[in-house]
């Protein structure tokens, strides 16, 4: 199942575990999986695709944020959650469809 919105805040998903999970402890390989996976994106596009170079930018740009900054503000943690729905959405195209599960 996919991500989905609720109250103008992604829910499910990376993108909901980041804004939803407060209780439980955040795990900083988060963000260090999404550098490696933004590190290998370049490598992956041997068509040279220049869709999926823009989206391996904005993955740079968007999501690559300290973890102590999302795990100590919330609106820091809502904002990237919402950039991660986006992304996931755009990027679906490339993994055959596939979007983000909806957690739990």
């Amino acid at each position: 199942m996919a991500a989905h919105v609720r109250g103008g805040v992604p829910h499910g998903g990376a993108a909901g575990r980041v804004q939803n999970d407060l209780e439980r402890p955040f795990r900083d390989s988060i963000v260090t999986n999404l550098v490696k996976l933004v590190d290998v994106m370049p490598r992956l596009n041997v068509t040279g695709d220049a869709e999926l170079e823009l989206l391996t930018e904005q993955v740079r740009a968007s999501l690559l944020v300290d973890p102590a900054e999302l795990r100590e503000s919330e609106s820091v943690r809502a904002e990237t959650a919402i950039k991660a729905a986006m992304i996931s959405g755009e990027m679906s195209a490339y993994m055959g469809g596939y979007r983000v599960a909806a957690a739990g």
